[in-house]
Formats: structure tokens, sequence, C-alpha cells
């Protein structure tokens, strides 16, 4: 009905001599529900550009059609029949338009576009133009670029197909021009996020109960399940969806990259970074000028600390989104999803350039992402972290404070000033920065887990186990969060659940040096010295310098008659304390004041328990040989 419509208009003016015009004409088409918030910037992009706005509204209960009718649009209604390429189809039927203009409500066309659109639709030796479309995600700060042909001529043999994410099909000859369209669509809020999700991804799981295999519904739903964080579930769609590609993709090829980008970017986000850099590599391999594989790579690397490969990967995707700025239509129609990261990848490099203590590289590279960043705040906050791992505390605590300064009450940088705090041992600025910390009520894992830590070391401990708990009900598997919740409930008098979360921490992980130092003084203190022997020995065979284990080895082997171990034990604690530990031991009493020099270093360090455990074996040794020398004086 809509085509016939057009065709008798499009009559109409050929017959009043309206079709002798020698500007063609554009009719923008449009297909709406419920875009009152972003409908009028769009069509106040367009008003001056195309000759007609055709709107087909598949029910709004909004003031869309209103707003609309204010522009001068033609408003059609159709019922919403879960099929997009039908209403997009309607939309073109009504057209008169030499020229087809298809925009989104939830887009806007680029102010410097417009020369380059009248000069398009001049262009006789084509049918449709390519544009390059910016999708802004992630509250702005992050854009994905594609070209895609959205200008075509009112060709009946030119339409759309797909119910879901609908395709432009019929076309023949195309040019690239400078034309941009801002796509706001994904930068929704979580409500707007989910109701998107649930739409969406009810059609393509009905496309692909009736087509099983067809890769670009796995694909697109692969898509949707990484743009609502379902990183599990877009790994097993993306996997599909590659597996068919391998099998049949014709026509489709420019995906395939896409594909394997959102397989390797949920890998990486599951903290899994060999499959990670494995997926981007494949799709290096079908694109060589794959952005985003080397964006993935950027993080795998620099996560790795393999500082050399972080390089490398770094100056290729800063040469390829140079030229991706330059010259979109060289990269054809494939979806580039990290165009706005540059500042990230600069803050990378910076890195490498500090590992290596090239500083004022380090600089330039920092203040190139200053200057090309969306998120200030976040960027100091980064370079906080740099520096904080690398023990250049004033430094660090200087990043976070401009990053505080920017953004009062921003989470991360009061977490990575807190950790400075605790490093260099300013207890008072520590916890008044996690109490700052405690008024936010994130949800961070990390977050949560250094309040405890801060719940931990002010005594609080029942407060500490209710954060332990809270993390451990997002992350069942968190060693660290097991070993912390241990330490409480030992503080709290709650000893088989302190050995119980022990040793789920080692089953976790079973090189963990905390879980069998933990074991080791639980079964030391409930007098179970063999088992806190076996723990001890596992410890210290992974790591040397654990004074508080060797302290209690000492005890443990001087009352098992192992003299050679105790004293192997005792030279430890002296390295470690930096105590001298050359004296040979010629006696008993000797080694009593081994014993009680070992007890006054640990004051020293602040290990008071240790300290008195040390002490009174020293003494008990005095005694021990005072009673011996009696002995053989009777």
């Amino acid at each position: 009905m809509a085509e016939n419509e057009s065709k008798k208009r499009k009559a109409q003016s050929i017959k009043s001599g309206e079709g002798k015009k020698t500007s063609p004409t554009i009719s923008a088409c449009m297909m709406v529900k419920n875009e009152e918030e972003l409908l009028p910037q769009c069509l106040e992009s367009i008003k001056d550009v195309v000759d007609e706005i055709i709107i087909v509204d598949t029910g709004s209960k909004d003031g869309t059609v209103e707003i609309a009718k204010s522009y001068g649009a033609k408003v059609y209604h159709h019922p919403w029949e879960n099929d997009f390429s039908k209403h997009r189809n309607q939309s073109i039927g009504y057209a008169s338009g030499d020229w087809i203009f298809i925009i989104d409500a939830d887009e806007e066309l680029r102010g410097d576009s417009r020369d380059a659109v009248r000069a398009a639709i001049r262009d006789d030796g084509i049918d449709s133009v390519m544009v390059t479309v910016i999708s802004y995600m992630n509250d702005h700060m992050s854009q994905g670029w594609i070209n895609q042909v959205r200008l075509f001529r009112n060709n009946p043999g030119i339409s759309y197909v797909g119910r879901v994410h609908n395709r432009l099909a019929g076309y023949t000859s195309s040019r690239a021009y400078a034309i941009y369209l801002y796509h706001y669509g994904y930068d929704l809020s979580l409500e707007k996020r989910r109701e998107k999700f649930a739409r969406t991804s009810s059609l393509l799981k009905k496309q692909i109960e009736t087509e099983p295999d067809v890769y670009r519904h796995r694909h697109d739903l692969a898509a949707c399940y990484l743009s609502n964080h379902m990183f599990e579930e877009a790994v097993v769609e993306g996997i599909r969806a590659l597996e068919m590609a391998r099998r049949n993709a014709h026509g489709q090829e420019a995906l395939i990259p896409w594909t394997y980008f959102i397989t390797a970017f949920a890998y990486l986000k599951l903290e899994n970074l060999s499959n990670a850099e494995k997926y981007a590599h494949m799709a290096l391999q079908a694109f060589t000028q794959h952005l985003d594989s080397y964006f993935i790579l950027v993080n795998v690397y620099h996560e790795t600390r393999d500082w050399n490969s972080l390089e490398s990967v770094c100056s290729h995707y800063l040469n390829i989104v140079k030229a991706l700025r330059e010259d979109p239509a060289r990269f054809g129609n494939i979806m580039q999803n990290t165009v706005n990261e540059e500042w990230r990848v600069h803050l990378a490099l910076g890195d490498v350039y500090l590992e290596r203590k090239l500083i004022k590289r380090a600089n330039e590279e920092f203040d190139k992402a200053f200057s090309s960043t969306p998120n200030p705040s976040e960027c100091h906050k980064i370079v906080g972290n740099f520096y904080s791992a690398r023990a250049s505390w004033e430094l660090a605590k200087r990043h976070y404070r401009t990053a505080l300064d920017m953004s009062a009450e921003y989470p991360d940088a009061l977490l990575g000033l807190a950790r400075v705090y605790k490093s260099v041992k300013k207890n008072d600025q520590y916890f008044d920065t996690i109490n700052r910390l405690k008024k936010l009520e994130s949800k961070d894992i990390e977050i949560i887990k250094e309040i405890g830590i801060s719940d931990l070391r002010s005594g609080n401990y029942q407060s500490a186990i209710v954060h332990f708990k809270k993390i451990l009900e997002q992350r069942p598997d968190d060693v660290d969060a097991h070993i912390n919740l241990a330490l409480a409930y030992k503080h709290e008098g709650s000893v088989k659940e302190a050995e119980r979360h022990n040793l789920r921490a080692l089953e976790l992980k079973n090189d963990s040096v905390e879980a069998l130092s933990n074991l080791g003084h639980l079964h030391y203190e409930a007098t179970q010295y063999d088992k806190a022997k076996e723990m001890y020995v596992r410890a210290i065979q992974l790591e040397k310098n654990l004074v508080d284990v060797h302290v209690r080895l000492a005890s443990l082997y001087l009352f098992d008659g192992e003299i050679e171990n105790c004293v192997e034990a005792c030279d430890s604690t002296l390295k470690t304390l930096k105590l001298p530990c050359s004296k040979t031991l010629n006696d008993i009493g000797e080694l009593a004041e081994i014993f009680l020099l070992m007890s006054s270093g640990l004051k020293q360090n602040g290990k008071m328990h240790l300290s008195e455990e040390a002490r009174q074996t020293g003494n008990l040794l005095r005694q021990m040989q005072s009673e011996e020398s009696s002995a053989m004086r009777s």
C-alpha cells in the first residue's frame, strides 16, 4: 500500500513538471516508537538537508508524533510487528524523493556533513553512499565506528532484510563520502538497556529457532550478551557463531573480525587472558588492520607485563586509529569498537617507559593521555596506580588527589589513596579515607575488600566478616576473601570457621603461602604441633622470608629435639630481622641468647606476641641450662 502511494505521488509530480528539477531530492525515512527524548536533535540536524521527512510510528505513547509533526514530518501509523525491516521498508514506501536517507531517532547528522550529502546525491555513477556511523557508549567515553550505506536511490530493488538487525540489500555501486552520523542508542540508562536487551534477545532467539544455522543470528546474540555484560554467554554464542562462519558466512565476511572481538573481549572480562590473546590474533589473521584486536592485546600484555609485546601492539593501535580518523572509508564496513581508546593506549605505553626508567618518555605519553581522555579523573587514577605499583608513593598520592579534585568522591581514586596511606603507615589518613569510602556504599569488590581489611586492622571483626561474606556472594572462589574471612573468624574465636575458610583457600590455590601459614598458626595455637609443622614447612618451601613461621618452627624443632633444624630456623629469623647470625653455638645457653635476641628484634618490628613466645623459650632454655649446671655441680 505504501509503495503504491509513493508511485502515485511520483507520477503526479512528473505530470505537473516537478520531476524536471535539476537538483535531486532526498527523503529522510525513519521508524520510531516513544522517541521524544532524542528525536528533536535528530530532526534539527537534518531539517535543512532533506526535502521531506517520512516517519512510520509503531505505537508511541509519548510526545513523539507531535514533535515529528512540528518539524513538518509526514507521520504514518503501523502497529509493531516484531520486524524491523518490514517497518523500515514501509517508511521507504511512502517516500517521494529521488534519494532515501535512513536515520534513526537516536542519531544525529554531524553539522559539517551537509555539503557532502548534497555532493553525494549528484554523483551519477553510484546508486548508494557509504557514511560513517559513530556510536557512543559508556556515558560517551567510548566510540565505535562503522561504515554503512545510509543514503541510496529510491529504487524498488533496494530494500531492507532481516527481522532484528536489518541490513540493506539490492544496491550495486557505492562510494564513501565524508558524511558522519552520531549514534546514541547504545548509551542507555540501565533500565533502558535492560528493556532493549529483553526485546532484542527475544527476537534473536526466535530467529535462531527458525534459522539455527545462520551465522549472523548467533553473532548478533553474542553482541547483545556482551553489551549487557553477560560475558560467559557472549563467549558461548561467539564461538558458535565463529564455527558457523567457518562453514558458511557468505556475504558476512566483514562481521567475522567483530565476532572475534566479542569473544576475545568477553574472555578478557572473564580474566581468561590466554583465550583473549588467542581470539585477538585470530581476528588479525582475518583482517590485519583490526583496531579492536590490538586493543585487546594492549590489555593482555599490560596485565601480563610483557613489556616488549605491549610496546609493539600499542604502536600498531596508534597507527591504525590515526589512519581510521583520517580516512574511514579505507576500512570498509568492518566495525571498530575501540576508536576512542587512544588515551588508554598512551597510558599503557607510558607504563612501558616507566618500567624501563625512561621517565621523560613516560611523561610524554601520560601528557598525550591527559590531553585526549574523555575522563580526566580516571586517567589520573590509572597513573596513580602505575606509581603505586612501583612504591613511588608521593607521585601516586599526587595523581590520586588530582583525580579527587576533579571528582570529589571518586571511589577508585579513594581506594588508591587509602592503599598509599596504608603502605606508608599513615594510619589516621588511611582510616579517614576508608570512612569516606564507606559512605559511598560501593559494590566494587576491591573497595569492599579494602574496607574489610581496614576492619581487621581496627579490630572490628564482625564488620570484617560481613564485608568478606559480601565478596564471596559475588565471587565464591576469591582466595583473598577466604583468607581474610578466616582471620576475622579466628579473632572472633570461631576456630572451625577459620580453618574451613583457610582450607577452602588452599583448595583454590594450593601454593597459597598465606593459607598455609594461617593453618599452621591455627594448629600451633591448638597445640596440634605435628600438623602445624607440616603447614609451616610447606609455606617455607614456597617463601623463605616468613619470620612468623621461622620463629615457631624454631620452637617446634627445639622441643622435638631437632637442634640442627632449630638453629637453621633461628638463622633464617635473624637474617629476615637483619640481626647478626654468625655466632657459633656451643651450648644450650648460647641458643637461649639467640631466642632472646630474636625476641628483641621481633619487639622492634611490632610483633609483640611472637616476641613474647621467643622470650619465654629463651628463658626456658636459660632455666634448663641452670638446672643442668646445678645437677653437674651436685
